[in-house]
């Protein structure tokens, strides 16, 4: 991967990732909102099958990010976006 490639996937992967945990956190306190409510808490899991996509991609592109060590500055993002599906999708 040449530099100008991996200089744009990383801008890829920021914005991606970046996105993800602002949506991912107003999700979290919506669904704290939401606990009593099924058709809430349905409405929300329907929201996160829809964004999966988001995280497959920042997942994907961290990839070939890491094995040219590019990632390294943006593992604990890349961390934070799949701790927080997880606890939101719980």
């Amino acid at each position: 991967m040449g530099a100008r490639a991996a200089e744009k996937e990383v801008g890829e992967f920021t914005s991606g990732c970046a996105g993800l945990l602002v949506w991912l956190a107003e999700v979290g306190q919506r669904l704290d909102g939401v606990r009593e409510s099924r058709e809430g808490r349905e409405a929300i899991l329907r929201e996160l099958e829809e964004r999966r996509g988001d995280l497959d991609l920042a997942n994907k592109l961290a990839a070939p990010l890491r094995k040219i060590g590019a990632l390294q500055p943006l593992e604990a993002s890349l961390a934070s976006c799949n701790f927080r599906w997880d606890q939101v999708a719980a």
